[in-house]
């Protein structure tokens, strides 16, 4: 459902005859993150690793951004554990995507997150 647009990216590319960098990526998860559709998120970030990028971690954030207002827990922890198993450390932006998903799905705990993103630097 989600590769047609991949796969005109491809060709794009091609034809063009770029080669892609990790703005080029991060540009393209973010894009398709802002249609809600997550699947199309993480052919972005797999096409990304098949393009020999593999640290990341703006794309990553921006992901675990998209995961968040999706408000979808189970891709959020799969991206944030690929994330880690790649070997990206979270920063705080890491972080503050990760604590949106509660703000966005469960807003009786938004003040609780305040606190705890107001302290961290």
């Amino acid at each position: 459902l989600f590769a047609f647009p991949f796969l005109r990216f491809n060709e794009w590319v091609a034809e063009k005859q770029l080669k892609p960098d990790p703005i080029t990526f991060s540009s393209l998860v973010k894009a398709v993150g802002s249609t809600g559709d997550i699947p199309a998120v993480r052919e972005a970030l797999n096409l990304m690793h098949l393009a020999g990028i593999n640290n990341n971690r703006i794309a990553y954030n921006i992901a675990l951004e998209c995961c968040s207002k999706a408000g979808d827990l189970k891709q959020l922890k799969e991206v944030a554990i690929e994330m880690l198993d790649r070997g990206i450390q979270p920063d705080k932006y890491t972080l503050s995507s990760v604590f949106k998903v509660f703000l966005f799905s469960f807003p009786y705990y938004s003040f609780n997150i305040y606190l705890i993103c107001k302290n961290t630097k």
